[in-house]
């Protein structure tokens, strides 16, 4: 049994606008549990525009897992707001108890810019 202590937003993706940029839908609000939060900014070698730049571009980067309830509603896709950091959930994985019951659900996000 987990303990939610986080509140974040969720947001699912309702569509695409005519540019094929993802449109998010309705916010909702759910309580998870932090086990890792990692965000960095590190320094790319993609080569970039270095009249505008000078070469000196940074990624951002997000490492995050957290835990949900049973009774979750975040799925693969979802825009999650994680103490004003926005990530994609890239995966929703169920977690079972010995006895077969599911415990909670592991969810795995990385950067959405």
């Amino acid at each position: 049994m987990i303990y939610p202590t986080l509140w974040i937003e969720c947001r699912r993706q309702a569509g695409d606008d005519t540019y094929g940029q993802p449109v998010l839908g309705a916010m909702t609000r759910e309580k998870v549990v932090p086990v890792k939060l990692e965000f960095t900014a590190a320094h790319t070698t993609v080569r970039t525009d270095s009249a505008a730049s000078h070469g000196h571009a940074y990624e951002v980067t997000a490492n995050v897992v957290l835990l949900a309830l049973p009774t979750t509603r975040i799925a693969p896709g979802d825009i999650l707001t994680v103490q004003s950091h926005k990530v994609r959930v890239i995966t929703a994985h169920q977690r079972f108890r010995p006895s077969g019951e599911i415990d909670h659900v592991q969810v795995i996000c990385t950067a959405w810019k």
